[in-house]
Formats: C-alpha cells, structure tokens, sequence
C-alpha cells in the first residue's frame, strides 16, 4: 500500500504540469499576477507548435486508483493547448501560458510561479506531442495500437522514466491524454481519465484571465 502513496505524491506534485526548472517567484501581493504577464511573452508554445491537435476544448479528468476517485479537475485550452487552466474540485488553479505556470490556492493568496520546459517529461502527458525525439528514445516512447475512449479512436503509447521507476500507458486524441495509467515497479497504479469531453466549444476569454488580489 505505501508504494500508492509514493505515486499519489508524485502525481500530486507534477499533476497536469510539465517538468520545471526551478521556482521564478511566490508571493501572495496584490496584482502580483496579472502585473508579471506584461514582461512575458504571449504563448509558451512557439508559433506553429501545437500541444494539440485540437484548437480548443474542456476537459473533465478523474483521477483514481482501483475504483476509488481521488481528484476531479476540469481543463480548459484553446490556441491548441498554448492558453491552459485547471481548477480542481476544491477550487485550485493552475494557469499554463506566457512560458509560465501559475499555481493559485484556494483562497487565491498564494502563488507560485514556474518557468516552464514544454518538452522535458511528464508523467500527465500533457505535453505528449511536444517531447522530442531524444526524450522519446530515453523514456522508451513506444506505440502500442489504438483503442476508442469516449467514441474517440485514442493512438495508445507505452513509456518507462527510468528515475522515477514508473511505467505509463498513455492514450492520445488529437494529442490529448484521454487516460494516463502509471504503474510503479509493485505493479500499484494510479489512473488519470477523461470522463467528459467538449471538442471545438467556445470558452469566454476571461477563463484565462489571471486574477488579481486583494490586500
């Protein structure tokens, strides 16, 4: 049973966010946000990368090991996965865009800003399209057929990260990981699934909107 808690801690700490090279700031000051996006660049993806194939789209993910839920989330996108945000059933925030990730609590008086890296490993397969080829061959990106999800013929991968000692099967729509299935050296696994998918639906811009905070 320990070896569940050592994937949940993972998870907890990489959910739907790709590797990162060190904290750029935390602070909980007014406007400290918003004002910080007018020194970055506009997208985290450069022009003509897709971390999708999909231009936009909301996402309701579990996650869960056995048949016990563990998270709900909900991930919205559009510009093909370069604008991103995840809020959690208990009212956290995850912003992707600007070449940052912005992690807001629930009471949206802490936040931590990371610089992001779009093609180092993730363990959510986020960023599945945009791993190069060195990094594929390092984690051993394998295909692995295809299998439908939700009525979407999903393309299946395997991948073993041979530091973290996890094994993954990823199933891609358009690039979208619509389960993520990681699986310690026990044989233990957690699962990160798809329960509803909206494809193509317009999302109000204000839903990518960094806040800004009250004394």
């Amino acid at each position: 049973m320990k070896y569940i808690y050592v994937i949940l801690a993972c998870l907890s700490f990489s959910l739907f966010s790709c590797k990162n090279k060190g904290n750029h700031a935390e602070n909980g000051t007014k406007d400290s946000v918003a004002e910080a996006v007018d020194t970055m660049k506009l997208d985290s993806i450069a022009p003509g990368i897709k971390r999708f194939e999909m231009e936009k789209g909301i996402m309701e993910m579990i996650m869960y090991t056995t048949n016990q839920t563990l998270q709900k989330r909900t991930i919205y996108f559009d510009r093909y996965g370069a604008r991103l945000v995840i809020i959690d059933a208990r009212g956290s925030y995850i912003y992707q865009m600007n070449g940052f990730e912005y992690h807001i609590n629930p009471d949206k008086k802490v936040v931590k800003n990371i610089l992001r890296n779009e093609d180092q490993y993730d363990p959510t397969m986020l960023n599945a399209l945009l791993m190069n080829d060195d990094l594929k061959k390092a984690i051993n990106w394998t295909e692995d057929g295809e299998e439908e999800i939700l009525g979407k013929k999903c393309k299946k991968y395997k991948c073993h990260e041979l530091k973290l000692m996890f094994t993954n099967d990823v199933w891609l729509y358009k690039g979208f990981p619509m389960r993520v299935k990681i699986e310690d050296p026990v044989k233990n696994a957690s699962i990160i699934e798809c329960k509803k998918m909206q494809e193509g639906v317009d999302i109000d811009p204000a839903k990518f909107a960094l806040p800004k905070f009250d004394k």
